[in-house]
């Protein structure tokens, strides 16, 4: 009988190493037992599922079924008799992957894709170990995805270049039914060896060059019969197309004067920007672009510009990091701060995004601090960016958060009556001392879960009396040139993709901020926006499966400031919205103890509402709506 079993986890000394932090040191075994496959998890943090149920006790499953880890990583098959494809890699010519390097072993590892397309390495006990960027080498295999290196000795690699130089003469041979006659049909040719196989230039130890390209010419005449017909061609136009213009660019290369620069000549003002396009590399915010400007163009003494390749490469490098952040200009356009306005004085509530005319997307404890105001005092929204302020009519949290905060509220009323009732009840003695201590834990443990179910739906809703002069689907009209289908459309144009951050990526939350205990707001105070370094730590376990993912993230040496970043809007690397502050984090001691090498005593953690639940809620056709107080006495 065939048994065979694979722990997986992100723990150095399993079977499959998946390092992912949601990912629990030894998180699930998978197991064969005759031709019947097994998985049972192994008390993980966040669970295993298959599909929409979590794995409780051993479940048979069928081959190649996707097992979620965490719900939300796909967990790699490692019986590599189910793979779609194989490659073995080393130093000698029989690998289907040839490095060339004395740090290579000569069988070192093998790369494989399971039956649900993910990628794992294996090493095959090699001298110098197969790592993934600068960690220890693996014990064993390790999944792999195209934002890895891996390091086979002290070459590195990617998943990409190892697929892109496969050595086509080994690839496709079938190892069970080779011929005899198959060295023979091979010919040694001046770019191969008397075996027939490419022959490679050696690399020195250390060299980290990309694998080698073999047989270049040949993969590319086989590349492009393999294209369709109309792809063929019509890349062989467009080649025509690039080479008549580069015969064109020849022939005028004599001209002195390009046409921006005759237009600089006639009006040292004049742009040949488009001033229609206002989500272009150009609209960006000064700071935005920071660290990114070029060095000054300096002049030779005859008062000459440099040649203008110089030129064209220093603006070039400025061009791209220009063209990922116009996002972050659109959405710092659209930052409104809440706050609350009585006897011509301001506080400050929190920031909201404007997602329309008339909404404001921000966190369910701006709202209710909002909604909990005294009649007397007004709320209203100030654009940062023209200081306008504009009248709040009504406001809206999730519906879930208001269900899930009414059962917490019931909880811990009757927990409560229960300490005042305390004594009374020690009176009795007997099974219902005892069945009334077990009711109290049961009450505890509900009341604990809601108030861990309501910071995932920390997320609310204002609605203004009048229209915003500006937000995210008049930017996103503008910008695309097609009238914005809705606040959910709005949000997917300026969102991030939809999946968690990598965890320790870097963000930034934006936003203008106050001190908590004091959120008074001069009169003649001009508004500013912010920048804070945020980085994601870890994804909080799923208590259900209809629950959404929240980040617990960090703010380095934010503890102590007593600023109030809530509803500050968090940007990922390139300027897009990757969710929203929403509260200090409350961590238990487990959590406290994972994250413990990765925080510092003055660093703050928070919980990060991510783009799943502002989807979402966005989404709803209906939510309870509640107006503001009108009246000038008494409180709601």
């Amino acid at each position: 009988m065939n048994d065979r079993q694979w722990i997986i986890g992100c723990d150095r000394d399993v079977d499959v190493l998946v390092h992912e932090s949601v990912v629990s040191r030894r998180h699930c075994r998978l197991s064969l037992h005759g031709s019947l496959y097994f998985i049972e998890d192994l008390a993980s943090r966040n669970g295993t599922f298959v599909g929409d149920k979590r794995v409780v006790t051993r479940t048979a499953i069928e081959p190649g079924t996707k097992v979620m880890l965490a719900d939300s990583v796909l967990m790699p098959w490692a019986d590599e008799s189910l793979a779609k494809e194989k490659f073995e890699i080393g130093r000698a010519d029989s690998n289907d992957i040839v490095i060339d390097d004395a740090s290579v072993s000569s069988h070192h590892a093998i790369l494989f894709r399971d039956p649900n397309d993910v990628w794992i390495v294996r090493d095959l006990n090699s001298t110098n170990g197969t790592s993934l960027g600068d960690s220890e080498p693996i014990t064993s295999a390790a999944r792999v995805t195209n934002e890895d290196v891996i390091r086979f000795g002290s070459v590195a690699e990617t998943l990409s270049s190892l697929r892109r130089n496969v050595n086509p003469n080994t690839s496709t041979r079938q190892p069970t039914s080779s011929s005899a006659s198959e060295p023979n049909s091979r010919r040694p040719t001046k770019d191969t060896d008397a075996k027939g196989i490419p022959t490679i230039p050696a690399r020195g130890i250390g060299d980290t060059t990309a694998v080698r390209k073999t047989n270049w010419m040949d993969n590319a005449i086989g590349m492009w019969k393999s294209l369709p017909t109309g792809v063929s061609y019509s890349l062989a136009a467009a080649v025509v197309l690039i080479a008549l213009f580069g015969v064109w660019g020849m022939m005028t290369k004599g001209d002195s004067t390009t046409p921006r620069e005759a237009l600089a000549d006639a009006d040292p003002n004049a742009t040949s920007e488009d001033p229609t396009t206002a989500l272009t590399a150009t609209n960006i915010d000064a700071d935005a672009t920071a660290g990114t400007t070029p060095p000054p163009v300096t002049k030779d003494p005859a008062g000459n510009l440099p040649p203008a390749a110089t030129v064209n490469s220093q603006s070039d490098v400025a061009a791209s990091p220009a063209k990922e952040t116009s996002f972050e200009s659109a959405i710092r356009s659209c930052l409104y701060q809440v706050i609350a306005t009585s006897e011509g004085n301001r506080f400050a509530l929190g920031m909201a995004l404007a997602i329309d005319s008339d909404r404001l997307l921000t966190t369910g404890n701006v709202v209710e601090n909002m909604q909990r105001l005294e009649a007397t005092i007004r709320p209203a929204c100030r654009h940062l960016s023209t200081d306008e302020v504009i009248a709040l009519q009504e406001s809206a949290m999730h519906p879930k958060w208001t269900e899930i905060r009414r059962t917490e509220q019931q909880c811990i009323d009757w927990l409560k009556y229960y300490q005042s009732h305390v004594a009374e009840l020690a009176e009795d003695e007997g099974i219902e001392t005892e069945e009334m201590i077990q009711q109290r834990d049961e009450v505890y443990r509900s009341a604990m879960v809601a108030r861990m179910l309501a910071r995932a739906y920390d997320v609310g809703v204002i609605k203004t009396s009048e229209p915003l002069p500006q937000h995210l689907a008049a930017l996103e009209s503008k910008a695309t040139g097609n009238k914005s289908t809705g606040a959910v459309s709005a949000l997917e144009w300026i969102a991030a993709p939809a999946k968690p951050p990598r965890p320790m990526a870097v963000h930034r939350l934006i936003g203008e901020f106050v001190q908590s205990e004091d959120p008074f707001l001069p009169p003649d105070s001009e508004s500013s926006i912010t920048k804070k370094q945020v980085q994601p730590l870890f994804l909080l376990p799923r208590l259900s499966t209809d629950m959404p993912p929240i980040y617990v993230g960090k703010m380095r040496g934010a503890a102590d400031s007593g600023m109030d970043f809530s509803g500050g809007v968090i940007l990922d690397g390139r300027g897009r919205l990757a969710g929203l502050f929403s509260t200090p984090a409350e961590l238990d001691q487990q959590q406290k103890e994972r994250v413990a090498s990765l925080v510092a005593d003055r660093d703050l953690i928070f919980d990060w509402i991510l783009m799943d639940v502002l989807s979402e809620l966005m989404a709803r056709p209906s939510l309870p709506w509640v107006a503001n107080q009108t009246e000038t006495t008494g409180t709601p």
